[in-house]
């Protein structure tokens, strides 16, 4: 009996392997909110046709060793509503710590009719992409440009054009 409860201990011991930590990657996707921007229809109307509003807006989120040197790949969302009675150009533009683009998106929105005219669009950023852009901002400008007329009004309640934009980035934490 004894011998039987010996061998049965020693077949249902297994060694463990500690190792298995050095093999283990921790990737989770990270969301985050960029940049909130509007511009109303009077706005619009009280600049000259062609002229671009822009703003730059200081942004060094990406800019810490920690977060810099872990992002892999990601991807920024953009969500303009425009309830004005303009066609509107947007240019959203990455910019370095010495002013040099690194990257840039446009947009071309319709005016809007009875509904607001919504545009989403999602860029992508791989490996590469995010080592040359994403670690290196520092600052995000966008312009906005009056394509329509400067008289005109919606007869949407408030009417003016929303700028939305998120990013999600898969960020390797160990």
């Amino acid at each position: 009996m004894i011998l039987a409860l010996m061998t049965s201990g020693l077949s249902c011991v297994e060694r463990q392997d500690f190792d298995q930590y050095q093999d283990l990657d921790i990737i989770p996707k990270v969301p985050a909110s960029l940049l909130y921007y509007e511009v109303s229809e009077t706005a619009l109307n009280n600049a000259p046709i062609g002229v671009p509003f822009s703003e730059d807006y200081n942004f060094d989120a990406f800019n810490e060793d920690f977060i810099a040197d872990r992002i892999i790949e990601g991807s920024i969302a953009y969500e303009i509503v425009n309830t004005t009675s303009k066609p509107v150009d947007i240019v959203v533009t990455f910019l370095d710590e010495n002013d040099r683009e690194l990257d840039f998106t446009d947009f071309s929105v319709a005016a809007a009719t009875s509904e607001p005219f919504v545009l989403e669009k999602t860029v992508a950023y791989n490996q590469a992409d995010t080592q040359r852009v994403v670690k290196n901002i520092s600052s995000i400008r966008i312009r906005v440009i009056n394509r329509g007329d400067n008289t005109s009004q919606s007869s949407l309640k408030d009417p003016k054009v929303i700028f939305k934009s998120s990013a999600e980035f898969k960020v390797r934490l160990k």
